[in-house]
């Protein structure tokens, strides 16, 4: 039987490969065998993770202390280091090197979504109407932008806190950040795209 320093290394774990695991090290130490996934379904300890690619599914709080996230994509793309889906929470967090937000493009009319970060109107072949439903989640930041406003383009807001529950777009770029109170939409900034006449944005709020 060979000594585990002499095994062959695993480059492509699976869920269900096989560890060696020591539990009761105060005590009686007993040998044992977990799976990967058994292992890391209940991991309470701090962990960090460099350099790796990582995907973190349904996860509701994601909380650190003095600790840094690097290259991390919150949303619903898989293409950056580490990829956090159905994120309800992420305190006290320094976010280096950069974040990207998930993202959709719109194309026709219809609902937007409520969580993914950043919505992008693409009015170019048609019109699109879009509209905003209530979010689950208080402090949901979401980012509108128009890229083509060929054809009409709009986003009509369900539940909207100050003057204003349907936001006519006039011109490419011209984009609108909302956060979720609670119980209504509060529209954080409005900016138009400062190109030829249109310098102060013409975007029509009604």
């Amino acid at each position: 039987m060979p000594k585990i320093t002499g095994l062959g290394a695993g480059a492509a774990p699976a869920n269900t490969d096989v560890l060696v695991l020591v539990s009761n090290t105060a005590g009686t130490a007993n040998t044992q065998k977990v799976t990967v996934n058994t292992f890391f379904s209940d991991v309470t300890a701090n962990a960090k993770f460099a350099n790796a690619e990582v995907t973190i599914a349904n996860v509701e709080t994601l909380y650190a202390r003095s600790g840094h996230l690097q290259g991390v994509d919150i949303g619903t793309s898989t293409q950056a280091v580490g990829t956090f889906t159905n994120l309800t929470s992420l305190a006290n967090t320094d976010l280096q090197g950069g974040l990207t937000i998930g993202h959709e493009e719109i194309t026709s009319n219809g609902a937007i979504s409520t969580y993914v970060p950043l919505t992008i109107l693409k009015g170019d072949s048609g019109v699109v109407a879009a509209t905003l439903a209530n979010s689950a989640n208080m402090g949901q930041l979401k980012i509108i932008t128009a890229y083509h406003t060929t054809a009409a383009t709009s986003l009509a807001v369900a539940s909207t806190l100050g003057a204003g529950e349907t936001y006519t777009f006039q011109t490419n770029g011209e984009t609108i950040m909302l956060i979720w109170t609670g119980d209504h939409w509060a529209l954080i900034s409005k900016s138009g795209n400062p190109t030829g006449s249109n310098l102060a944005g013409t975007m029509d709020v009604t």
